[in-house]
């Protein structure tokens, strides 16, 4: 058999038609070429490692930075609305906090006045030039609602010129519905106009002397409210006038009283009743309203008994640049010393001359029904220059009292004259800021 195979292969290479080369046989590889081919696939499988690392490198960091996102965005969320269930904040006419569901708002309120006053009378027995500056008016307050929009409420107090502390608005409120509503605590008489329009946003520097006697100024009691688009009313149970935070038992300021407003509104909206400037971008408003207070009241002991009646109306029209607003007013007094029918009335006006400057004037006229005190006559000028409407504004004044100025009306800076001694002077310069 081996013989017949070399035979054959004899014959193969004998043939004149094959080629020795179609059968050369390959050679081997040598250790160099091996050597090259190991460093080459080397190479290959790390560059392979490289780039798989790279690609989960990659996509490990695009989970980190994903999670990072997530947990900024989640971070901010926290400190804007402390989460879904918690608070948001901000400033709309005022710094406030409030739950995201509405059903808790605070609200923080602030006031700063201050005044250069100078004041000239004659013959007054004392100084009769006087001048300096003052802080007139402090004021922090709050208000907002608790555990539903219906239960309001709100808390004013500061300091006066002097320094004293001044609890004044201190009250809950709930509403009711259908236009009804019910506060207790401390609150404003609700009975003479130039007193209830706040003093955050009066037109003049300051109210006129009728106030002081007729106002009121602060009580406590019930106060029960209606009001619609056209018609408020107020009935009103308290303590009687000028009973800022007293106690039942101080025999001083013991009284009982009723006290009755209504209000009506002819054109117009109720905010624009709230001052008595006439914006250039409002619409006409015209508004009426009177009011009626009956008190009984003790002074030192039990049968020494005041009784007052007080008696209102007045009249608020503003016309797209320029106001009027007038009052007037009527009291009797009847107790064991005197009996007394003392009557005032008012009137100021403003005409904006840019939308941003205003013209102001005001008089006032009282009887005090006092033996011996002249009839109270005061004439006003000012202005008001408005960088933010009531927010930040400067404001100015002159006073000239036609008549001497008698110990009843002798309030807001006017001081009491000698008998005969007409011709007192009053200027003020404000800087009023609100937040």
């Amino acid at each position: 058999m081996k013989i017949k195979y070399l035979m054959l292969l004899m014959a193969l290479f004998a043939s004149p038609g094959v080629s020795k080369t179609a059968i050369a046989v390959e050679p081997q590889p040598t250790l160099e070429s091996l050597s090259q081919q190991v460093k080459s696939l080397t190479q290959e499988v790390r560059q392979l490692r490289a780039a798989q690392n790279k690609t989960w490198l990659d996509e490990r960091r695009v989970e980190e930075v994903k999670t990072l996102v997530k947990e900024v965005l989640a971070d901010a969320d926290t400190r804007a609305s402390l989460l879904e269930s918690g608070m948001t904040a901000g400033y709309n006419n005022g710094f406030f906090l409030a739950s995201e569901d509405g059903n808790f708002k605070l609200r923080v309120l602030g006031m700063i006045e201050f005044r250069h006053i100078y004041s000239s009378r004659n013959n007054s027995g004392q100084d009769d030039d006087e001048s300096g500056f003052e802080m007139c008016r402090t004021r922090l307050g709050f208000k907002g609602h608790v555990f539903d929009p219906k239960n309001q409420f709100f808390i004013w107090t500061g300091h006066s010129s002097s320094g004293t502390y001044l609890p004044l608005d201190i009250w809950v409120k709930r509403d009711l519905g259908n236009g009804w509503a019910v506060q207790a605590g401390a609150f404003k008489v609700q009975f003479f106009k130039e007193w209830l329009i706040s003093e955050t946003c009066q037109q003049m520097v300051e109210r006129s002397p009728l106030t002081s006697v007729f106002g009121g100024s602060y009580t406590e009691g019930i106060n029960l409210l209606y009001g619609n688009d056209n018609f408020k009313a107020v009935l009103s149970l308290t303590d009687g006038l000028n009973q800022r935070v007293t106690p039942f038992t101080d025999e001083e300021t013991e009284a009982f009283a009723v006290t009755a407003r209504a209000d009506y509104l002819l054109t117009g909206t109720w905010k624009q009743t709230k001052d008595a400037e006439s914006w250039v971008d409002e619409p006409v408003m015209i508004a009426l309203g009177g009011a009626i207070h009956h008190q009984v009241g003790e002074y030192g002991t039990t049968t020494d008994e005041a009784r007052k009646l007080q008696w209102t109306a007045d009249i608020q029209a503003e016309f797209g640049g320029w106001n009027i607003l007038a009052a007037v007013v009527g009291r009797k007094i009847d107790q064991t010393t005197a009996a007394l029918n003392q009557l005032g009335m008012m009137i100021q006006a403003g005409v904006f001359l840019t939308p941003d400057f205003e013209l102001t004037a005001s008089y006032a006229w009282g009887d005090s029904d006092v033996s011996g005190e002249e009839d109270m006559q005061i004439l006003s000028m000012g202005f008001n220059k408005f960088f933010n409407k009531h927010a930040l504004k400067i404001s100015g004044d002159f006073g000239y009292a036609l008549n001497p100025v008698s110990n009843t009306f002798a309030k807001q800076g006017w001081q009491v004259d000698a008998a005969d001694e007409d011709g007192q002077l009053l200027t003020r310069l404000q800087l009023q800021l609100l937040f």
